[in-house]
């Protein structure tokens, strides 16, 4: 469906009339379709057969199937550690005197570096930039 030109655009029809063919006597609902524009054509949503509204993410982020698990902070460092569901983890690291972020991953479930709200994850752990650890 391309882009609608402005002519094709005018509604001559008055807002009533146009609800009252918009209803859905057999439904008892109001039917409006959502369409979205890419910046050139416009778009139909797409609903599974099970009527759930299909969606995609793209690009997705590795960090994506990790959740949130626990932080701790010393006295130079934040910690956040997150978990995905196989136990694979990685911790991002907040300098506090520059706010510069680095990070560490995993096997083997947070908890076998976390110790405590209040210390430095434990192990020997190579840190890096985003880009270099993932």
């Amino acid at each position: 469906m391309s882009k609608p030109t402005p002519k094709q655009a005018i509604n001559k029809e008055h807002e009533q009339y146009i609800l009252n063919k918009s209803f859905d006597g057999d439904f008892d609902i109001l039917a409006v379709e959502i369409v979205a524009h890419d910046g050139t054509d416009l778009k139909r949503v797409k609903v599974n057969s099970d009527g759930e509204l299909v969606t995609s993410i793209s690009p997705t982020r590795p960090t994506d199937p990790y959740g949130y698990q626990a932080k701790s902070t010393t006295a130079t460092h934040s910690h956040y550690f997150f978990e995905d569901a196989d136990g694979n983890w990685y911790i991002k690291r907040k300098t506090l005197a520059t706010e510069v972020f680095d990070y560490t991953k995993g096997t083997g479930g947070y908890d076998t570096v976390f110790v405590d709200k209040d210390s430095a994850p434990s192990g020997t752990l190579t840190w890096g930039s985003f880009g270099d650890t993932f």
